[in-house]
């Protein structure tokens, strides 16, 4: 069985900043939880926090996050706020196409992003991102993301049978666990010093093409209605752009896409 460890991770790791210090816990209540925790020492930007198991995951708008241990990739990281701290969007954004690469590199598959914070495969949702801003003297941001690595299709509950799915499902063999969180944490270090130097046009070139409902008509379930229409893109602060069936042109800056089609 591959060893999962802050070792063997650290030693094919090409990054300067994102993962130079790791922990991996056999189980914790949930790696944002802990990333909070160790947020407020000093030099903690970078910090990755990574576990096999978690009772208390959650996910966006407070869902739980199912997973199973040596069979996911579940972890968090600790990013410095700046400009950030106000565009929490765009960094979910950020995350869901460096995400997507990842995927890809790793194994071929054509994973692409659901707005605002999924990735998915052949329409089924495979990780799901969660960034989190606190009011804290250290002025941090967490990223949070659940990927299904190694599940197979017995592994889901009822609930997310045809909702859900694995990389090793959607490609038939099991995926080195290790090799895709160092590709995850390159592609997020990447994405993440692109936007603190306010240069974000490549990564929105990026979610055009990795967008799996640029151009479609989709349904978004916001807190108190049902908006629908043709999803024209993302502005500079990661909301969606929707036009009506009015003709008129809608910013979005939450809600639930209720479906989508991948390209």
């Amino acid at each position: 069985m591959e060893e999962f460890s802050k070792d063997t991770i650290k030693s094919g790791l090409e990054t300067q900043i994102v993962g130079q210090k790791i922990y991996v816990y056999n189980k914790t209540a949930s790696t944002n939880d802990v990333a909070w925790s160790l947020a407020e020492k000093h030099n903690s930007e970078g910090v990755v926090v990574l576990t096999e198991g978690q009772t208390k995951g959650r996910g966006r708008l407070g869902r739980e996050w199912f997973s199973l241990p040596q069979k996911c990739v579940l972890g968090s990281i600790i990013l410095k706020s700046n400009m950030l701290s106000e565009k929490l969007n765009l960094l979910t954004i950020g995350t869901s196409v460096a995400v997507s690469k990842a995927i890809r590199n790793t194994t071929f598959l054509p994973a692409y992003i659901k707005w605002p914070n999924d990735v998915v495969i052949r329409g089924k949702k495979v990780c799901g991102i969660l960034t989190e801003k606190r009011k804290t003297k250290t002025g941090f941001i967490v990223v949070g993301f659940g990927i299904n690595v190694n599940l197979d299709a017995e592994d889901f509950p009822r609930d997310l049978c045809g909702k859900a799915t694995s990389l090793k499902i959607e490609c038939a063999k099991k995926t080195s666990r290790v090799e895709l969180v160092q590709k995850v944490l390159f592609e997020i270090e990447k994405m993440y010093l692109y936007l603190r130097k306010g240069e974000g046009s490549q990564l929105f070139d990026e979610w055009k093409e990795m967008s799996s409902i640029m151009g479609e008509q989709v349904r978004v379930i916001l807190p108190n209605e049902v908006a629908e229409g043709q999803a024209l893109g993302i502005d500079p602060d990661g909301a969606l752009i929707l036009r009506l069936d009015s003709g008129i042109s809608r910013r979005i800056t939450e809600g639930t896409i209720e479906y989508a089609y991948c390209n």
